[in-house]
């Protein structure tokens, strides 16, 4: 099964990859041109067919990614095994120096480690005067403008808003990702439309709603400290 469907996947999407790139040629070509002679219609189906040729090569690339695993990932073999470890070892961090250079081994004290570091990270030294800057810069909003981005969101707004999370990302501490709010939208929209009204009538978000799982990502091969390592919320 996995033979063929990784024949398949290369008859598919053989001359994806060559089409994105003349495509992005086109593109490029086309926008270069006198704003006078751009022909509009014809942009609006290059974007359309690149916007394709980008699906169609994350797909390849995630089949790709399952071929192996429907070959060998049920089975107790070799391949199992070092894959599991590997992920493992890339997935933790087992050592790191210290401000004096030294370096930790204990599990403990890089997690203490890790906590001080982000922590004056991202706080602050307390507010600094800004109206005085404010004041020079132009008044661009006006009353109506204002009256506008001021206004009650509708439910059909939430439901848009909602429905632009990725349906497969991984999810929050909840578990929930956007195929849940997606399927259950029937059953959860009054309460979702209610929440969001909730924050912009009193500008308190229930800190339960913006807790997230925070990894680790490095920016080098062989990370050795934390400022190696850049933080991405989930």
């Amino acid at each position: 099964m996995a033979i063929a469907l990784s024949r398949w996947s290369r008859q598919v999407f053989s001359h994806n990859k060559q089409k994105a790139r003349e495509l992005e040629d086109q593109l490029e070509n086309l926008t270069n041109q006198h704003s006078t002679s751009l022909d509009l219609s014809q942009l609006q189906r290059i974007k359309s067919e690149l916007h394709q040729a980008w699906q169609r090569e994350e797909q390849y690339w995630a089949m790709r990614s399952r071929i192996n695993w429907l070959q060998w990932g049920d089975r107790n073999t070799k391949f199992f095994h070092a894959t599991t470890l590997q992920r493992r070892q890339r997935n933790q961090i087992t050592i790191l120096k210290d401000e004096n250079q030294q370096w930790v081994r204990d599990q403990d004290q890089i997690k203490q480690m890790i906590f001080n570091f982000y922590s004056q990270l991202y706080s602050t030294s307390g507010p600094r005067p800004y109206m005085q800057i404010l004041e020079q810069c132009p008044q661009l909003v006006d009353a109506d403008m204002n009256a506008d981005l001021l206004a009650q969101p509708t439910l059909e707004e939430v439901r848009v808003a909602t429905f632009q999370l990725g349906a497969s990302k991984a999810p929050g501490t909840d578990g929930l990702n956007g195929l849940f709010y997606r399927t259950h939208w029937e059953i959860i929209k009054v309460d979702i439309h209610r929440a969001v009204q909730h924050f912009f009538q009193h500008g308190i978000l229930p800190p339960s709603l913006n807790n997230t799982a925070i990894t680790l990502i490095p920016k080098t091969p062989n990370p050795e400290s934390l400022d190696q390592y850049r933080p991405i919320s989930l």
